[in-house]
Protein backbone atom coordinates (compact mmCIF):
# COMPACT_ATOMS: atom_id res chain seq x y z
CA UNK A 1 0.00 0.00 0.00
CA UNK A 2 1.02 3.41 -0.75
CA UNK A 3 0.78 6.74 1.27
CA UNK A 4 1.12 9.49 -0.56
CA UNK A 5 4.39 11.13 1.01
CA UNK A 6 5.34 7.75 -0.83
CA UNK A 7 3.82 9.22 -3.87
CA UNK A 8 5.39 12.63 -3.40
CA UNK A 9 8.61 11.65 -3.35
CA UNK A 10 8.91 9.04 -5.74
CA UNK A 11 11.77 10.09 -8.42
CA UNK A 12 12.35 9.66 -11.94
CA UNK A 13 14.63 7.13 -12.98
CA UNK A 14 16.32 6.33 -16.19
CA UNK A 15 13.36 4.49 -17.87
CA UNK A 16 9.75 4.45 -16.58
CA UNK A 17 8.76 2.53 -13.55
CA UNK A 18 5.30 1.30 -11.73
CA UNK A 19 4.66 1.37 -7.90
CA UNK A 20 1.59 -0.88 -6.99
CA UNK A 21 -1.07 0.20 -4.22
CA UNK A 22 -3.15 -3.02 -4.97
CA UNK A 23 -6.21 -3.89 -6.45
CA UNK A 24 -4.69 -3.49 -9.63
CA UNK A 25 -3.95 0.13 -9.02
CA UNK A 26 -0.48 1.61 -9.60
CA UNK A 27 1.20 5.06 -9.78
CA UNK A 28 3.70 5.17 -13.20
CA UNK A 29 6.63 7.61 -13.04
CA UNK A 30 8.07 8.72 -16.15
CA UNK A 31 11.58 9.55 -16.71
CA UNK A 32 10.83 13.45 -16.85
CA UNK A 33 9.38 12.86 -13.32
CA UNK A 34 5.36 13.01 -14.46
CA UNK A 35 3.31 10.59 -12.61
CA UNK A 36 -0.01 8.77 -13.17
CA UNK A 37 -2.25 6.85 -11.76
CA UNK A 38 -3.41 3.48 -13.60
CA UNK A 39 -5.54 0.68 -13.14
CA UNK A 40 -5.10 -2.69 -14.65
CA UNK A 41 -8.20 -5.01 -14.50
CA UNK A 42 -9.92 -7.93 -16.33
CA UNK A 43 -13.43 -7.68 -18.22
CA UNK A 44 -14.44 -10.54 -20.21
CA UNK A 45 -10.78 -12.53 -20.22
CA UNK A 46 -9.64 -9.60 -21.42
CA UNK A 47 -6.73 -7.17 -19.68
CA UNK A 48 -7.24 -3.59 -19.48
CA UNK A 49 -5.45 -0.87 -18.01
CA UNK A 50 -7.32 2.66 -17.47
CA UNK A 51 -6.11 5.94 -16.98
CA UNK A 52 -7.23 7.08 -13.12
CA UNK A 53 -5.41 10.90 -13.57
CA UNK A 54 -2.23 12.54 -13.10
CA UNK A 55 -0.53 12.90 -9.46
CA UNK A 56 -0.76 14.44 -7.67
CA UNK A 57 -3.61 16.35 -9.18
CA UNK A 58 -5.54 13.30 -8.14
CA UNK A 59 -4.73 12.28 -4.85
CA UNK A 60 -4.06 8.69 -3.58
CA UNK A 61 -7.44 8.96 -1.73
CA UNK A 62 -9.42 10.45 -5.18
CA UNK A 63 -7.32 7.75 -7.09
CA UNK A 64 -8.56 4.95 -4.39
CA UNK A 65 -11.61 6.15 -4.81
CA UNK A 66 -12.28 6.04 -8.34
CA UNK A 67 -10.68 2.28 -8.71
CA UNK A 68 -13.54 0.98 -6.18
CA UNK A 69 -16.22 2.92 -8.38
CA UNK A 70 -14.69 1.48 -11.22
CA UNK A 71 -14.31 -2.41 -9.64
CA UNK A 72 -17.99 -1.77 -8.62
CA UNK A 73 -18.71 -1.36 -12.32
CA UNK A 74 -16.61 -4.55 -12.94
CA UNK A 75 -18.50 -6.57 -10.64
CA UNK A 76 -22.24 -4.69 -11.43
CA UNK A 77 -20.88 -6.36 -15.09
CA UNK A 78 -19.78 -3.44 -16.43
CA UNK A 79 -16.78 -2.30 -18.51
CA UNK A 80 -15.31 0.85 -17.16
CA UNK A 81 -13.50 2.00 -20.01
CA UNK A 82 -16.36 1.62 -22.72
CA UNK A 83 -18.61 3.62 -20.06
CA UNK A 84 -15.87 6.50 -20.17
CA UNK A 85 -15.38 6.30 -24.20
CA UNK A 86 -19.74 6.56 -24.12
CA UNK A 87 -19.64 9.14 -22.02
CA UNK A 88 -16.91 11.32 -23.81
CA UNK A 89 -18.58 10.50 -27.09
CA UNK A 90 -22.07 11.74 -25.64
CA UNK A 91 -19.69 15.19 -24.38
CA UNK A 92 -18.65 15.66 -27.69
CA UNK A 93 -22.31 15.20 -29.39
CA UNK A 94 -23.58 18.06 -26.70
CA UNK A 95 -20.90 20.22 -27.87
CA UNK A 96 -21.67 20.18 -31.35
CA UNK A 97 -25.49 19.79 -30.81
CA UNK A 98 -25.61 23.32 -28.81
CA UNK A 99 -28.75 25.49 -29.24
CA UNK A 100 -26.25 28.44 -31.14
CA UNK A 101 -25.12 25.49 -33.80
CA UNK A 102 -28.47 23.96 -34.37
CA UNK A 103 -29.87 27.76 -34.79
CA UNK A 104 -26.86 28.88 -37.19
CA UNK A 105 -27.06 25.83 -39.14
CA UNK A 106 -31.06 26.34 -39.65
CA UNK A 107 -30.13 30.10 -40.48
CA UNK A 108 -27.32 29.10 -43.09
CA UNK A 109 -30.10 26.63 -44.82
CA UNK A 110 -32.80 29.14 -44.57
CA UNK A 111 -32.11 32.58 -44.73
CA UNK A 112 -28.56 32.45 -46.10
CA UNK A 113 -27.64 34.30 -49.68
CA UNK A 114 -31.07 35.64 -49.00
CA UNK A 115 -31.51 39.49 -49.94
CA UNK A 116 -33.56 42.04 -47.69
CA UNK A 117 -33.66 43.40 -44.04
CA UNK A 118 -35.25 40.60 -42.45
CA UNK A 119 -32.24 38.22 -42.44
CA UNK A 120 -29.87 40.28 -40.61
CA UNK A 121 -33.06 41.26 -38.16
CA UNK A 122 -32.89 37.57 -38.05
CA UNK A 123 -29.23 37.06 -37.19
CA UNK A 124 -29.07 39.80 -34.73
CA UNK A 125 -31.81 38.89 -32.74
CA UNK A 126 -30.62 35.41 -32.56
CA UNK A 127 -27.54 36.64 -31.06
CA UNK A 128 -28.74 39.41 -29.13
CA UNK A 129 -31.31 37.76 -26.95
CA UNK A 130 -31.36 33.72 -27.16
CA UNK A 131 -27.73 32.66 -27.99
CA UNK A 132 -26.36 34.57 -24.24
CA UNK A 133 -28.79 31.85 -22.26
CA UNK A 134 -29.27 29.32 -24.57
CA UNK A 135 -26.31 29.27 -27.23
CA UNK A 136 -24.45 26.91 -25.12
CA UNK A 137 -26.90 24.43 -23.68
CA UNK A 138 -27.13 20.95 -25.41
CA UNK A 139 -30.22 20.42 -27.51
CA UNK A 140 -31.35 17.51 -25.37
CA UNK A 141 -31.04 19.55 -22.37
CA UNK A 142 -33.75 22.42 -23.58
CA UNK A 143 -37.39 21.53 -22.37
CA UNK A 144 -40.52 23.80 -22.42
Amino acid sequence: MLTELACKNFGPQEKSYKKFDGGGMFLLIKPDGSKYWRLKYNYAGKEKLMALGVYPAISLKEARAKRDEYKKQIRDGKDPLQNKKQFKNELKEDIANTFKNIALEWYEKKWKGKQGRETQIILSRLKRHIFGDLGSVPMKKITA
